[in-house]
C-alpha cells in the first residue's frame, strides 16, 4: 500500500517530484531512495516520462542528496558526536573505532554505502563528520550510483509489468549486502578490541631477549 500511495502521488509531478524526492532521502527522509528510483523507471515506462532523462534526474538527486548530508555532517559533525544526548551512542572508543575503520576502509564503505539500505544516511554523514575528503567521496559514491540508479531505472522500465517481483529481488539483494557489511564491521571491532587488549599485555609484560648459551654448557 505504502508503494502504491507514494507512486501515485509522485505521478502527478513527474520529474520534479523524482528529484525533490530524492533529495528530502538524502537529509533523512524515511523512505527508501530504492523506491524512488524505480519509481522513476515505471513512469518511463508509463509513458509518464522519458528513460533517458528520468535517468539523469535521479542521478542528480541522488548525488545532491548525498553530498547535502555529507555537507551536514562536515560542518555540525563534531557538535554531533559531542551532544550530551548521543554520548551514550558515540562514546570515545566507537568514535576511534570508526575513524580508524575509515581510514582503512573508507573506500569500500562509500561504494557499498549507496546499496545499504538504513544505514546510507548515516554513513554518508559519518563521512562529513570524520572529514573523508570531498574528492573521494565523489568518486565512490559517484562511481556506485552510476552503475546502481541506471541500472534499477532500466530494470523498472523493462519489467514493469512486474514490479511488485523487481521490488521483492531489491529487497532481497540489499538485505543480504547490509548483512555482510555487519558481519565485516562486527569481525573488525572484535580485530580491533582484541588488537588493543595485545598491546596493553605487550605493555605490562614486555618482551625479554632470549640469550642462547653457547655450545657445550650444560
Amino acid at each position: 500500500m505504502m508503494t502504491e500511495s507514494l507512486i501515485d502521488i509522485l505521478s502527478h509531478f513527474h520529474y520534479l517530484g523524482l528529484f525533490g524526492a530524492l533529495l528530502l532521502c538524502g537529509i533523512g527522509l524515511p523512505i527508501p531512495e530504492d523506491l524512488i528510483i524505480v519509481a522513476g523507471g515505471y513512469f518511463a515506462f508509463l509513458g509518464y516520462t522519458k528513460l533517458i532523462p528520468t535517468i539523469f534526474v535521479l542521478y542528480a538527486g541522488a548525488l545532491i542528496g548525498d553530498f547535502s548530508l555529507y555537507g551536514i555532517g562536515r560542518r555540525f559533525g563534531r557538535d554531533i558526536l559531542a551532544h550530551r544526548r548521543l554520548t551514550w551512542l558515540f562514546t570515545s572508543t566507537r568514535i576511534h573505532a570508526i575513524n580508524h575503520y575509515f581510514q582503512r576502509f573508507g573506500n569500500l564503505t562509500l561504494f557499498f554505502a549507496r546499496f545499504m539500505v538504513g544505514l546510507r544516511s548515516t554513513i554518508f554523514l559519518s563521512a562529513g563528520a570524520f572529514k573523508i575528503p570531498f574528492k573521494k567521496m565523489l568518486l565512490f559514491d559517484g562511481v556506485a550510483a552510476t552503475l546502481s540508479i541506471p541500472l534499477i531505472t532500466y530494470l523498472a522500465y523493462r519489467f514493469g509489468g512486474k514490479l511488485n517481483m523487481l521490488l521483492l529481488w531489491l529487497h532481497r539483494i540489499e538485505h543480504s549486502l547490509l548483512l555482510a557489511v555487519v558481519l565485516v564491521i562486527v569481525f573488525f571491532l572484535i580485530w580491533l578490541r582484541r588488537r588493543k587488549e595485545t598491546k596493553e599485555i605487550e605493555k605490562e609484560h614486555p618482551h625479554e631477549k632470549l640469550e642462547i648459551p653457547p655450545e657445550g654448557d650444560a
